[in-house]
């Protein structure tokens, strides 16, 4: 789903536009309801304005859907025009009403005659506004999407990370000098007040996961995390092994300067039974291993590679179309989890 076709400040071309987006991915997600990987994010939202970090594609993208059992009446985006962001505003200076915005109102709003917003889809950060306390969940395909840092610019933008252990903004940008500077705050994150705050200590300050900020990119940056974990399948950030397609790659590079440690886990193993090749160190041979729990590939030395070959065993597929994902760790507090999905002849 396209949503930069979205920007456009075309009233009528927005809402002819929007109606066929969303019959398009209604059909979409109809034809693969029991293809894609489909998880639940959980958002705890406070009384007024939340910053999220959206990472599942929901099954219905409709904002009247998305948010239909809490009090969220106002949701807004951003999509990054050519021109960078060098001034942020807070949400209650309405910065919707500047280009590159779009938001959707409540119907019971009076502004909502006026939303341009008809689609939520993952992979993208919102504002979210809501009357009282609420616990926001959605359903959705997973979803994982690389991060394109518009140049000399704030970004908005959320983190893939590890609920349990999260890392620092300073362990998360070790490796890139395009998000460190001493002459501008770096980070912003939205504070209770309604007000963007900067991260002012940012080796003390954990990266919330499910949490959207504003980070600024010094210079043209393609950088993921301290792992770039990529599946070179024509699909960004997912593996299809479709009908017919044996084994896929699946590589993951460590951008930091120093070591760290990558694990892998595959779940539900029962749906795809997949299995990776690894050499074994005594004799030099490449053995298959069968991927059924958390495989642990050691630490990776600073900028080193490591290609993983998977292969897809149809013959112990137990339905026609399988779906699983592989998740990601590592030492620093990284959580990735691309999906992957296969279908029988």
């Amino acid at each position: 789903m396209n949503f930069k076709l979205f920007t456009t400040r075309c009233r009528l071309g927005l809402a002819l536009l929007g109606a066929t987006v969303l019959l398009g991915g209604a059909a979409l997600h109809a034809q693969n309801a029991t293809v894609d990987p489909t998880d639940t994010q959980v958002f705890t939202l406070r009384a007024g304005w939340n910053a999220i970090d959206l990472r599942v594609d929901p099954l219905d993208p409709t904002p009247g859907v998305v948010f239909a059992h809490v009090p969220v009446d106002k949701v807004a985006t951003y999509f990054p025009l050519e021109t960078p962001v060098e001034f942020i505003q807070n949400p209650t200076e309405k910065p919707w009403k500047s280009r590159g915005w779009n938001a959707w109102f409540a119907p019971a709003l009076p502004e909502s005659a006026i939303s341009d917003l008809f689609a939520i889809g993952g992979g993208h950060c919102y504002l979210v506004h809501s009357t009282a306390p609420a616990t926001l969940s959605v359903v959705g395909a997973v979803i994982q999407r690389r991060v394109r840092w518009q140049a000399d610019s704030y970004n908005f933008v959320g983190f893939p990370v590890d609920p349990v252990s999260p890392p620092t903004f300073q362990a998360w940008f070790a490796g890139s000098t395009n998000h460190q500077s001493t002459q501008r705050t770096i980070v912003y994150t939205l504070g209770a007040n309604d007000t963007w705050q900067p991260v002012s200590n940012p080796g003390a300050t954990v990266i919330q996961p499910g949490a959207a900020y504003w980070v600024f990119c010094e210079g043209d940056s393609d950088y993921q995390g301290p792992l770039d974990v990529s599946a070179p399948t024509g699909v960004e950030n997912a593996m299809d092994f479709g009908s017919t397609t044996e084994t896929l790659d699946l590589q993951i590079i460590n951008n930091l300067f120093n070591p760290d440690g990558v694990t892998l886990q595959l779940d539900p193993t029962n749906s795809l039974p997949l299995s990776y090749q690894q050499r074994t160190l005594s004799l030099g041979q490449i053995v298959s291993v069968s991927f059924t729990d958390a495989a642990s590939f050691g630490s990776l030395e600073s900028g080193a590679k490591l290609q993983l070959r998977l292969t897809l065993d149809r013959a112990g597929m137990t339905q026609t179309n399988g779906a699983a994902v592989i998740t990601v760790r590592d030492d620093v507090g990284s959580l990735i989890r691309i999906p992957v999905t296969g279908q029988l002849p």
